[in-house]
């Protein structure tokens, strides 16, 4: 019979089971409005061993499940913001800050001082080019704070 391999309670449900990594992009990260508030999120589940820490999410898709999502996410995450222009890369930040709520200012040195914001897999991208996004948002921040400073 071909519900012996279907688990208790989907039996009578007609919604699709979505895997561990889409389960991740639209039922968690979608609520986080910046790309910067998700790897924020992302990068915090994960403990100094690499591994993420998120007991719903592990309970519901199993540890290797949950641990291949949380990298996929955490590294495409790390890319994307890589490939990203850096005035888009400011507004985000600024918007990932306020929600939060911490300075801009604040938001840096702390993305500069995880080392779990960067992932296992890097994809091609670096810590130095990490860093050096980091390093222009700040200074680009910084610039844009001044220049209001001076026009009131």
């Amino acid at each position: 019979m071909l519900k012996e391999n279907v688990l208790r309670s989907e039996i009578g449900t007609s919604s699709v089971r979505l895997s561990a990594f889409e389960d991740l992009l639209e039922r968690t990260l979608r609520t986080i409005t910046s790309l910067w508030g998700k790897l924020h999120y992302v990068s915090g589940l994960r403990d100094d061993s690499g591994r993420y820490e998120h007991w719903g999410f592990i309970r519901t898709h199993g540890e290797l499940s949950a641990q291949a999502a949380f990298a996929q996410a955490h590294t495409a995450l790390f890319s994307q913001i890589l490939r990203s222009p850096l005035a888009e890369l400011l507004e985000d930040i600024e918007s990932a800050a306020n929600r939060m709520p911490v300075s801009t200012e604040e938001f840096i040195r702390r993305m500069r001082r995880a080392a779990q914001a960067i992932p296992q897999n890097l994809a091609g991208g670096t810590r130095a080019h990490f860093n050096s996004v980091l390093d222009a948002l700040s200074l680009l921040h910084l610039a844009q704070k001044n220049s209001i400073r001076q026009a009131a």
